[in-house]
């Protein structure tokens, strides 16, 4: 399985948060359960993280979306190059504090994941 994190809006480089921290966060909780890093092609996680300055507020809205992209072809032309697609996902929306926004964003991500561990060990055996 490999990790990817789409490019960040620029308020989150300006509060400290990094697609490097994101991607290292995503990746040692795949480890931490078994789920290996990176298992080949045919896999990817993307985590795309959105931010809406909430004006007088001092905070921030974060959606955190997490996707299970998989190398798809399709069965009528199968030398047609195949296609990353989006077969899992599920996402989240929180008002965080500027001074919070890495912590919320983290802990959202955190969320995120335990929902695609549950779901991914679920319908795959580790055996």
């Amino acid at each position: 399985m490999r990790v990817a994190v789409n490019e960040l809006p620029p308020e989150a480089a300006e509060l400290g948060l990094t697609r490097e921290r994101l991607k290292g966060l995503i990746e040692l909780r795949l480890r931490e359960v078994g789920i290996k890093v990176p298992a080949g092609p045919g896999f990817y996680v993307v985590a795309t993280v959105s931010t809406l300055h909430v004006a007088g507020a001092g905070s921030y809205a974060a959606d955190v979306l997490l996707q299970l992209k998989q190398l798809v072809f399709l069965e009528p032309w199968p030398s047609a190059p195949g296609q990353y697609l989006p077969t899992w996902h599920t996402s989240r929306l929180r008002l965080v504090p500027a001074s919070g926004y890495v912590h919320g964003v983290e802990n959202t991500l955190k969320e995120c994941l335990d929902d695609f561990i549950g779901d991914w060990l679920a319908a795959n055996d580790r055996t």
